[in-house]
């Protein structure tokens, strides 16, 4: 991974609670893209600042739709005309992959512990004897 030096750079314009949440979006890239994918975004944005806090008045994290890291705005700098995702829909967004990844880290345990194929086969073929633990596993 290359990293964004610039964007790195800029961190000190943020206090110390709003670093973490900036890092944690920039450790992992997957829940990045998934932000962009899930957010109301005009199609020809190139650029997205993400509000980390206050919509209007930042900080904002300026990323490429593209999902790399561009710069760090701090609180009362003006992203201008680049679209905002919210911070609500960004908590919103973020809480949505954190339920999808449990669901699929269960699924990968229960699948390790009794077997995929089995457990379909069990929905299939006798799919009153399927225990909620197992369909959980299922549909995930």
């Amino acid at each position: 991974m290359q990293h964004a030096e610039h964007f790195l750079s800029r961190l000190d314009r943020l206090p110390r609670s709003e670093v973490d949440l900036a890092l944690e979006l920039y450790r992992d890239p997957d829940l990045l893209r998934a932000v962009l994918d899930a957010a109301t975004l005009p199609d020809r944005a190139e650029r997205v600042a993400i509000s980390i806090d206050d919509p209007t008045q930042g900080p904002f994290l300026v990323v490429t739709r593209s999902g790399h890291f561009v710069t760090c705005l701090g609180r009362g700098m003006r992203p201008g005309d680049l679209p905002v995702v919210a911070r609500a829909e960004l908590d919103a967004i973020s809480r949505q992959i954190a339920r999808l990844r449990e669901a699929m880290a269960v699924a990968n345990e229960l699948g390790r512990e009794r077997g995929h194929a089995r457990l379909l086969r069990r929905l299939f073929v006798s799919s009153d004897s399927v225990s909620r633990e197992d369909f959980l596993a299922v549909a995930a």
